[in-house]
């Protein structure tokens, strides 16, 4: 009888530890979470910038090949009588 209020003491005392723990767990659990989430849209992110770069090189090609254009338009202009 002695042992199982010894034991019964040693659990009481041992709840708010292992609740502790849990709670622990969980938020460690939440915060992984988080991390996870802020991966994906990193993730995201990233490719929203390759598709702007790519297309802004896209844009300076395009004008690069208007201003060899004009320059030949120009020369051809000075060439003629």
């Amino acid at each position: 009888m002695l042992v199982l209020i010894i034991m019964r003491e040693d659990l009481i005392k041992m709840v708010p530890l292992v609740m502790t723990a849990c709670g622990l767990v969980f938020q460690a659990g939440k915060q992984s979470e988080k991390i996870d989430d802020l991966y994906a849209r990193m993730d995201i992110q990233t490719a929203e910038q390759k598709s702007t770069r790519e297309i802004l090189y896209g844009i300076e090609n395009k004008l690069t090949v208007i201003e060899q254009d004009i320059k030949h338009i120009l020369i051809d202009i000075r060439k003629m009588p």
